[in-house]
């Protein structure tokens, strides 16, 4: 497993099919966005995007850190884990006891 660490929120979704299909967008594959939310994906019948989108994929995966465990990382020479600075640690404590009782919502 792969995680983007580049020290900016990326939320984006893609995906590739062979040489041909790209899909781009903001739907998650699961059963809240289908049926709840106002998500969407297009699908593009494209090479040349197909390929575009894939060599900007390989960037990021270049980027990301490659995940063994909840707590460790299998790091490449010169990667360095983003610290989780006191400020950000606070704002994800509070969004998840604001949040807890919707989980199973997200």
């Amino acid at each position: 497993m792969l995680e983007y660490d580049s020290g900016v929120s990326y939320h984006g979704k893609c995906f590739t099919i062979d040489d041909r299909i790209a899909a781009v967008g903001s739907f998650n594959w699961d059963m809240r966005s289908a049926y709840l939310d106002t998500e969407l994906m297009l699908v593009i019948d494209s090479p040349e995007l197909n390929r575009q989108l894939r060599e900007a994929m390989g960037g990021y995966e270049q980027d990301s850190l490659k995940v063994i465990d909840a707590d460790s990382y299998d790091l490449a020479e010169g990667q360095t884990p983003q610290p989780l600075t006191p400020s950000r640690e606070r704002r994800l404590k509070l969004l998840y006891y604001l949040a807890y009782w919707a989980r199973f919502l997200m």
